[in-house]
Parts: C-alpha cells; sequence; structure tokens
C-alpha cells in the first residue's frame, strides 16, 4: 500500500449536495470533502460533487507511507532546516494562506487521504517554483553525502512531480490523496 495522488484540473462545482444515489452518480463526477483534521487545505472550494469541464484527471504514486513521510521530512529539511517532525510539533498559524511558511499545507497534512483545493495548489506551485535551486543544491550536497546518489535523484523525480502537478491543480483543479 501507498499513497497515491489524484491530480485534476478544469473543475466545476455541480451541486454541494450529497445525492441519493451517490455510488451511480459520482461514475463521472468527483465528490470533494474536507478532511475535518485539515480544513484549511480545501482553501476557498467547497466540498461538494464536482464534474470535469474538458480533461481528466490523472494519477501519481507518491510512494509508500513510510517513503512518502520521508520524502516530506527531506522537504521540510531543505525547505527550513528542520525535521517535519519538529514542524508538526509547533505550526506556524498564518493569517492567510500566502502568509504561512514555504510548503507548510503540503508537510502539515495528512499522509493518507484529503484534498488540497485551488488556491492552496497554487501558493504550493510557487513554492515549487521558488525552491528549485535550493533542492537541487540539497539534492546534490546534502542527501548524497548521507545517502547513495538514488536517493538524492527520487528526492529530485518527486519534488518535479509534486510542482507539475501542483501547477496543474492550480487551474481549477485540485490534489486528492488516497
Amino acid at each position: 500500500m501507498g499513497l497515491d495522488i489524484v491530480v485534476h484540473q478544469a473543475l466545476e462545482l455541480e451541486t454541494e449536495d450529497i445525492p441519493e444515489n451517490y455510488d451511480d452518480y459520482l461514475e463521472d463526477r468527483i465528490y470533494i470533502t474536507e478532511n475535518p483534521g485539515f480544513p484549511d487545505q480545501l482553501g476557498s472550494m467547497k466540498p461538494g460533487v464536482y464534474k470535469q469541464r474538458y480533461r481528466e484527471g490523472y494519477s501519481f504514486r507518491a510512494g509508500s507511507y513510510g517513503g512518502y513521510g520521508c520524502w516530506r521530512d527531506m522537504l521540510c529539511r531543505m525547505a527550513h532546516g528542520i525535521s517535519s517532525t519538529e514542524l508538526l510539533a509547533n505550526p506556524p498559524k498564518p493569517k492567510t494562506l500566502f502568509e504561512s511558511i514555504p510548503f507548510q499545507e503540503l508537510i502539515c497534512f495528512s499522509d493518507c487521504e484529503g484534498v488540497i483545493g485551488t488556491d492552496v495548489c497554487k501558493k504550493l506551485a510557487e513554492d515549487f517554483y521558488k525552491y528549485i535551486n535550493k533542492a537541487i543544491n540539497f539534492a546534490k550536497n546534502e542527501i548524497a553525502e548521507e545517502e547513495e546518489d538514488e536517493e538524492a535523484k527520487h528526492f529530485l523525480s518527486l519534488y518535479f512531480r509534486w510542482m507539475h502537478a501542483c501547477q496543474d491543480a492550480s487551474w481549477d483543479g485540485c490534489l486528492i490523496f488516497s
């Protein structure tokens, strides 16, 4: 088992109500729910049933749950110089989305299920783009020294997958963790 990320874009809210024939109805629709432990990650996106306007979503494997946790820890060390455990123990509480620290919405989020909404994906995409050079240097100088070169390649491979996924989802879409 592991963490799969489904990337959607061009979503249109059809209804905020759950239909009675839920399973049949959702065959070609997407039901977005709020993760009660992380309500801010939905951003301004409303829970409800969405339809894709013109493009199907795609998915990628973020790794095993443990592997994703290790990658997320490396992301936190790269961006903030501390482990994700340290950040999760005392997460910042920004007043607005764009006052949050880089990657906070990804680091301080469920590692198994939930939805990251459009405007949060846009903010994360900006974080990924701003930190490209730092991520490359971190992989070459920090990870490659501590681990095998394969770990550095894996970190960067996932970094770029996440960057593109956040960029795609920032076009009226979302990321669904499952």
